[in-house]
C-alpha cells in the first residue's frame, strides 16, 4: 500500500522483489484496523459502526433482565474494548466521520441508563461513571504522552524519536 493524501490518482508505482510483483492495494486489515491509502479512517470506523450497531440492539433486548453494573461490565467488554483499540491512531479522525460512531455509542448508553432518548447524553454519562468517545481518546493520548515524557516506551518507540529528531535537527 502506498499512503498518499492527494486527491488525485497517484502516480504509477511498481514494487518488485526479485521476480515478484508487489501487488498495490488501497485497503487492508492490519491488526484489526482498516488502513486505507488515504488513511482516513472511514472504513475502520465504518466497520466499528456496525459493530457497536450490533451491539445495540443487545444492549435494548438484556437491559430489563440485567442491572445496570452488569449492563456497564458487558458495556465495559463489547463496547469499550472496541472503542479503546488504537483510537490514538484513528481518534482523531474527523468529527464527520467520527459523528455515526458517538451516536451509537449515546445510543447504548442511554439503553443502559433506562433514559430518554430525547434527553441530553452528558449527564447519563456522569451518571454511570463512563466515558464520551472523545474523552476515551484524550485518555489514550495522555498515556502515551505520560508513558513517554515517563521514558516507559519500548525501545523500539524510543529509537525511532531518536532518528526523527536526529533528522530534525540535522545531526
Amino acid at each position: 500500500m502506498i499512503f498518499n493524501s492527494d486527491k488525485k490518482q497517484s502516480f504509477p508505482f511498481r514494487v518488485q522483489i526479485g521476480s515478484h510483483l508487489i501487488n498495490r492495494v488501497n485497503l487492508t486489515n492490519y491488526l484489526g484496523m482498516h488502513l486505507d491509502n488515504k488513511l482516513n479512517w472511514d472504513t475502520h470506523i465504518s466497520k466499528l459502526e456496525s459493530k457497536l450497531s450490533c451491539y445495540s440492539g443487545k444492549f435494548y433486548r438484556i437491559r430489563e433482565y440485567l442491572s445496570t453494573n452488569e449492563l456497564k461490565m458487558i458495556h465495559f467488554s463489547l463496547v469499550y474494548s472496541h472503542l479503546q483499540y488504537a483510537i490514538g491512531a484513528w481518534g482523531s479522525a474527523t468529527h464527520t466521520s467520527l459523528h455515526r460512531l458517538n451516536t451509537i455509542h449515546n445510543t447504548i448508553i442511554k439503553t443502559i441508563s433506562w433514559s430518554s432518548f430525547r434527553c441530553h447524553v452528558t449527564p447519563v454519562y456522569s451518571q454511570l461513571n463512563l466515558f464520551k468517545l472523545e474523552d476515551i481518546h484524550q485518555l489514550e493520548i495522555a498515556k502515551l504522552m505520560h508513558n513517554f515524557h515517563s521514558n516507559r516506551m519500548p525501545n523500539t518507540v524510543d529509537r525511532l524519536f531518536t532518528a526523527v529528531n536526529c533528522v530534525h535537527q540535522g545531526t
